[in-house]
């Protein structure tokens, strides 16, 4: 089997899980990584991530030193605004893949000129890039990639775990899950400010805060301020196998992302996870949700309601809409269940995306 080159943050989840598959798949398995996480049966090169402003120089020479010593014969980059993942265009190196995971494509590119620049390098020097649904495709269009190196393909989930149904009592009626890291970027206080709306109508609901973060502080005053800490719960991070249990145990799970005029975000992971579960979920307007109806848009794999962006009053109205309608909400959660099994069988998707792999290294 041949030698595989990952290049990303070994302590996501997402790396993980990409790692752990082509390793079970008897690939020779290697990562070079900023993160510190040790993924079993992969061999790691660790970079230094200092505030040290040659750092970044330092990061970009590592990484192509590593790739000519260790001469895979397929790399996969995952986030296509990465310091590494930019090394490796640098390197000349192919078949070079680009997984693009959404803000990489959607929001980096917009903070500054060096940086759209080098997304744009990347995506020219890339033999594939991979985006989890059209709107992403067209995004990479937009940054000058070519149509013809695009695979588009959800990432998916792993069915078998997502189908064992562990639902418990709930602590009350209702439960409104959040998994959004608690950073300005993520703005989860537009879900905290939106709660005395919705405890004042429906008291009797509690407010799950998943994904931990530098704002922990800050987003418990918050809850203290307005006085709704009783009906919120700040969970934090939590291992990936957790999941199943919180979401078997939800009604709603809001996506407090603001993705803005870019499309490029794509489904989300945990966006798929709660639709194979049956969980309707709740987006902020976007470009590409635009024009598409109220709610259960046949054309699209989103099929919920959505509210308006960084707007916590629009924001309750929706999460009201959605719980005073158990039939609105069940017609949701069929249809995204059907979405899901449809486009987000991990395995299969996976299989797919390796034949694509294995035809572009050796044809």
């Amino acid at each position: 089997m041949p030698k595989i080159c990952f290049i990303g943050n070994s302590d996501s989840i997402h790396l993980q899980r990409w790692s752990r598959w082509f390793v079970n798949r008897g690939y020779d398995v290697h990562l070079i990584t900023p993160g510190k996480t040790k993924i079993q049966g992969v061999s790691t090169n660790y970079l230094k991530k200092t505030k040290n402003p040659m750092n970044y120089f330092l990061r970009i020479i590592r990484t192509i030193r590593i790739l000519r010593r260790l001469k895979p014969q397929v790399i996969i980059a995952h986030y296509a605004s990465g310091t590494e993942t930019f090394a490796a265009a640098l390197s000349h190196q192919h078949p070079f893949i680009v997984i693009a995971w959404g803000s990489d494509i959607a929001i980096d590119p917009e903070k500054s000129k060096i940086l759209k620049t080098e997304v744009k390098y990347v995506l020219r020097k890339a033999d594939i890039v991979h985006t989890g649904d059209q709107f992403g495709k067209e995004r990479l269009m937009q940054l000058g990639c070519n149509e013809q190196k695009i695979f588009v393909q959800p990432w998916g989930v792993d069915v078998e775990i997502f189908e064992k149904n562990i639902a418990t009592k709930k602590p009350c009626k209702f439960v409104i899950l959040s998994a959004n890291r608690w950073e300005p970027s993520h703005h989860v206080d537009v879900l905290i400010k939106a709660v005395p709306s919705v405890v004042k109508e429906k008291e009797d609901t509690q407010f799950i805060l998943l994904g931990g973060g530098i704002q922990e502080e800050e987003l418990k005053i918050l809850s203290k301020t307005l006085g709704i800490e009783k009906h919120i719960n700040f969970i934090g991070h939590i291992d990936h196998q957790e999941i199943p249990q919180y979401l078997f145990n939800t009604d709603i799970l809001v996506d407090t992302d603001i993705v803005g005029n870019n499309a490029g975000a794509g489904i989300g992971v945990i966006n798929l996870e709660a639709m194979i579960c049956g969980v309707p979920i709740l987006l902020s307007e976007r470009e590409y949700l635009k024009n598409r109806g109220k709610s259960l848009r046949n054309e699209s794999w989103y099929c919920s309601l959505i509210y308006q962006p960084g707007d916590s009053i629009d924001l309750s109205k929706k999460i009201l809409e959605l719980l005073n309608d158990e039939s609105l909400r069940k017609k949701i959660s069929e249809r995204e269940k059907k979405i899901a099994y449809e486009i987000g069988d991990w395995n299969k998707n996976m299989e797919k995306l390796e034949k694509i792999i294995l035809n572009r290294r050796w044809n």
